[in-house]
């Protein structure tokens, strides 16, 4: 299997989403409600928190995940992307996360 198949298969999710709430949400009110609704079969081994994004990484059943948040427009847009892939393919991936995570920006616009 070529690296981009692995990749495509590797790829959770990659969103820009409004924050649907009434209630204002926070990087840390969402990294909370992200770590506990989807990575709880996951032992969370890197969390960091800044005043406007978070990240999110784990371990469990053989895989291993990789979350990074964005807020923009006043906390009214969340951008994110998120990776799941095999613990044994962490030579290939762990590269490709940090590249993307070093590029990642929220959209320009509101």
């Amino acid at each position: 299997m070529d690296s981009c198949s692995l990749l495509k298969m590797a790829m959770r999710a990659c969103s820009s989403a409004r924050s649907a709430t009434r209630r204002t949400l926070t990087p840390a009110s969402y990294q909370s409600y992200v770590a506990h609704n989807s990575y709880a079969d996951y032992r969370i081994g890197y969390h960091r928190l800044g005043g406007s994004w978070f990240a999110l990484s784990g371990e469990g059943n053989g895989k291993i995940f990789y979350e990074k948040a964005m807020f923009s427009c006043g906390g009214q847009r969340i951008n994110s992307f998120a990776m799941i892939y095999r613990s044994d393919q962490r030579h290939i991936f762990d590269r490709i996360v940090e590249r993307i995570e070093d590029t990642f920006r929220p959209g320009p616009k509101c």
